[in-house]
């Protein structure tokens, strides 16, 4: 089956999880309000992309860490297709009890203390995703940017995406 059926497919039941369950998330400090099901919706495409590209690169079963996986729909598609998946972001999303719960035995979620402080010990992941999160970063990526190389198996890979819009056929102009 081709890469971007098999995404498509692990996408479909990731959905069907956020149907049955959907988490909407209101943050502390700023009062914005997250709604995943809206998000999916939204990132369908990008996401499948994405999930398409993984695969062409890695074979089923590498040990993959998904860094800023926030409602977890990446991390629980790579599931979907054979991946064994660790999950990093910050609260409210690795506190969330219905992403947790949801989570399961099926991924492992960690809560990042600190931007230069991954706690896995050293060659851990075949591969490492920082997937639309670093235009997100307020601190120098430099400490984050030391830990993927420490915790990244040799030969591993690192896969980032990050928003463009002048991107080849992404519109823009």
């Amino acid at each position: 089956m081709p890469a971007s059926r098999d995404a498509a497919a692990a996408l479909d039941a990731v959905e069907a999880l956020v149907r049955s369950a959907p988490v909407v998330i209101t943050h502390r400090d700023s009062g914005l309000v997250d709604d995943e099901a809206a998000y999916l919706a939204f990132h369908r495409v990008r996401f499948r992309e994405t999930l398409s590209r993984v695969a062409a690169a890695l074979p089923a079963g590498a040990r993959v860490l998904d860094l800023g996986g926030q409602f977890l729909h990446l991390a629980l598609a790579l599931r979907e297709l054979g991946y064994v998946v660790d999950a990093v972001d910050v609260g409210p999303y690795t506190e969330e009890p219905r992403l947790l719960a949801r989570a399961g035995a099926r991924l492992a979620v960690h809560q990042m203390r600190s931007l230069g402080q991954l706690d896995f010990p050293d060659a851990t992941f075949d591969a490492v995703l920082l997937l639309e999160i670093l235009e997100h970063l307020a601190q120098n990526p430099r400490p984050l940017w030391a830990e993927v190389a420490r915790v990244l198996k040799t030969p591993g890979r690192v896969i980032v995406t990050t928003p463009n819009l002048y991107r080849v056929g992404g519109g823009g102009g």
